[in-house]
C-alpha cells in the first residue's frame, strides 16, 4: 500500500487568498486541526494548523500574508505506508499532504485513512482469538511459532513483534482463526513461551470488535 492509494477525498485544501477566518471555519467544520495549503498552481505551499492563527488579531487577513504561519511536512504519492506513519509521528500530524514529484499537491491522509487500512490487514474484525507471548529474543523463531500454531490446527490471520526495552526479550501478538486455545496454550508453554495473555471468549472477540466499529464511526463524525 502506497500513499496515493490511501488518500481522502473529503478534506479540503485552502488556498493562498483564502483567510485566516475561513481557515478555522473549516477545521471547524470537518473536526481537524490542521488543513494544507496550496497556491493557484495546486502546487503545496505548506500545513496550516489552528494554533498558528488563533493569536491573530486581524483574521481577514489572506493566508498568503502569514507565511510564517505554516510548517512543510508532505509525503510523495509513491512511498510505502509504513513511511507515511513515520512522518506522520514525527510530525505529530493529523493529516499528512501526499504530493507528486513536481510539488503538486494530490490529496490527504487522515488517521482515519490509517486506522482502516490496519484494521484490514490485521484482521481486527474477523472472527477469532488474540494471543501475547514473550520469549528471549535470541529464541524468537518465527517458522517455529508458525509450527506450533499449525500442529493445533489453528492458523495465524496477523503477527507483530514488539521488541522490549531491554532488548533481551521480544513481545509476540497473534490474531488467530480460532476461539478455543487450550492446546495451544499448553503447547506455547512446553516449548517454554511465557504467555502474558489471551483473549479467546467469543463474548470478548464481539465486544473489540463493536468497540472498534464504535471508533470508526466517531472518526467518521
Amino acid at each position: 500500500m502506497i500513499a496515493r492509494q490511501l488518500i481522502a477525498d473529503t478534506i479540503p485544501a485552502l488556498n493562498l487568498q483564502d483567510s485566516a477566518s475561513k481557515a478555522l471555519d473549516q477545521m471547524q467544520e470537518f473536526g481537524i486541526e490542521m488543513l494544507p495549503v496550496v497556491d493557484e498552481n495546486k502546487k503545496y505551499v505548506g500545513l496550516l494548523t489552528d494554533e498558528a492563527i488563533l493569536d491573530i488579531q486581524d483574521m481577514d487577513l489572506p493566508l498568503k500574508d502569514l507565511p510564517y504561519a505554516l510548517t512543510h511536512p508532505f509525503v510523495k504519492a509513491n512511498m510505502h505506508i509504513f513511511e507515511v506513519i513515520k512522518i506522520a509521528a514525527e510530525n505529530n500530524l493529523s493529516l499528512i499532504p501526499v504530493l507528486e514529484d513536481d510539488n503538486l499537491f494530490i490529496g490527504t491522509i487522515t488517521l482515519q485513512s490509517l486506522f482502516r487500512y490496519f484494521s484490514n490487514i490485521n484482521s481486527l474484525t474477523e472472527p477469532g482469538a488474540i494471543i501475547i507471548l514473550e520469549t528471549a529474543i535470541n529464541s524468537y523463531s518465527l517458522s517455529e511459532i508458525s509450527r506450533i500454531v499449525d500442529s493445533c490446527d489453528i492458523k495465524v490471520l496477523a503477527l507483530y513483534v514488539n521488541i522490549l526495552r531491554d532488548k533481551s526479550t521480544i513481545e509476540i501478538t497473534m490474531k488467530l482463526d480460532k476461539t478455543d486455545l487450550s492446546s495451544l496454550l499448553n503447547t506455547f508453554e512446553r516449548f517454554q513461551y511465557t504467555i502474558l495473555a489471551s483473549f479467546q471468549e467469543k463474548e470478548y472477540i464481539q465486544d473489540l470488535k463493536e468497540r472498534y466499529d464504535e471508533f470508526m464511526n466517531f472518526l467518521d463524525i
